[in-house]
């Protein structure tokens, strides 16, 4: 019937359309789509590239979007000697801190890091135990593929769960070709980490029995008449020159109503956009800020507060985040089932 070509920015259009229903599709086969290979679909399912679409006269439909993820990215040619190396964590996939495990338990431990250096992360770098309680990591495991500046990976460690009762925690960092190690921020004392409790696993749970909830609050920082920075300040500059934000704590801080707070399925996108089609449920915060979903099963979810919507935008801006991290407002929560995840919470900075 007709066909599209996404720009430069990846959007396309479909115009002048009769009410009925069509189908979207994208062939990766087609000549015309050879830049895409080799690769697989991502969206809106995993090796599904094509989505049903029903309009009515007059409407307007947009989110039909379709994710592809490359099997190899180039990788950019560097001067090694000179390049840096550093990761930026973005989230924990699975196991939050104090997953309870039975004695000996088996499991696996995933998060997913962004390069963040300007060095690519080839096949002979590893993921190297660091040090912390021994779970029976390996000591290094290469990394299967080549992770370019600015790429996000899951990175995925086999552990076993000591006899005896107890917190435990394994620290982990990357190491390049060389072997050198390095952390967050670039930093070899910046380790990620997978922390467990070994006990007695609880009674099996209701099912659709879970929450998240959190409050979302205003993050206090501002300059006194003596031109000093207030209470709840920090300098979040490299060089220390005093480019001060809020520390992103809550303490005694204004909280926020009526912020409209949505919760989506799957991990949060790398681009910090929530297709539509992935919200399950929104929320809005009550008069001392909280917000709450219940009745979730077990899974992964995203939970994020857009600024600029129209529900929120009156409401927040300007300003920008301080908390879960500078600049972010989702956060991606495993949810294990009858969990109540009550402290996913959300500071804002107003300008």
């Amino acid at each position: 019937m007709a066909t599209a070509t996404s720009d430069e920015d990846g959007d396309y259009v479909f115009t002048d359309l009769a009410a009925g229903a069509y189908c979207v599709s994208v062939d990766a086969l087609d000549v015309a789509n050879e830049l895409l290979l080799p690769g697989a679909w991502t969206f809106p399912e995993n090796d599904v590239s094509s989505t049903a679409v029903t309009l009515e006269a007059g409407d307007l439909v947009t989110g039909i979007n379709f994710g592809w993820d490359y099997q190899f990215l180039p990788v950019p040619e560097v001067d090694l000697a000179t390049c840096t190396n550093s990761i930026a964590f973005v989230q924990d996939i699975n196991v939050p801190d104090d997953t309870v495990f039975a004695p000996g338990e088996e499991f696996e431990k995933t998060w997913q890091l962004r390069n963040i250096g300007t060095c690519p992360w080839t096949t002979d770098y590893s993921l190297i135990f660091a040090g912390g309680d021994d779970m029976s990591a390996p000591l290094s495991q290469p990394l299967e593929s080549a992770v370019v500046p600015g790429q996000t990976v899951d990175l995925t460690v086999p552990l076993t769960a000591p006899e005896d009762l107890g917190t435990y925690r394994s620290d982990f960092l990357l190491s390049d070709s060389a072997g050198n190690p390095f952390g967050v921020d670039g930093f070899a004392d910046q380790v990620i980490w997978v922390q467990i409790e070994v006990g007695v696993p609880e009674a099996t749970p209701e099912p659709n029995s879970a929450v998240i909830g959190g409050v979302v609050w205003e993050d206090v920082c501002f300059f006194t008449s003596s031109g000093d920075p207030s209470a709840g300040c920090v300098d979040i500059s490299a060089d220390g020159t005093g480019f001060y934000r809020g520390d992103g704590e809550l303490i005694n801080e204004p909280r926020l109503a009526g912020i409209t707070v949505k919760l989506a399925a799957g991990a949060c996108p790398a681009d910090a956009i929530v297709p539509d089609n992935t919200v399950l449920a929104t929320a809005v915060t009550d008069d001392v800020g909280l917000y709450r979903f219940e009745g979730l099963e077990a899974g992964l979810y995203c939970v994020a507060i857009e600024p600029f919507s129209s529900e929120n935008v009156d409401l927040l801006i300007p300003g920008d985040w301080t908390w879960p991290n500078y600049g972010v407002g989702l956060q991606g929560i495993n949810l294990a089932a009858g969990e109540e995840r009550l402290e996913v919470d959300f500071g804002w900075e107003f300008q």
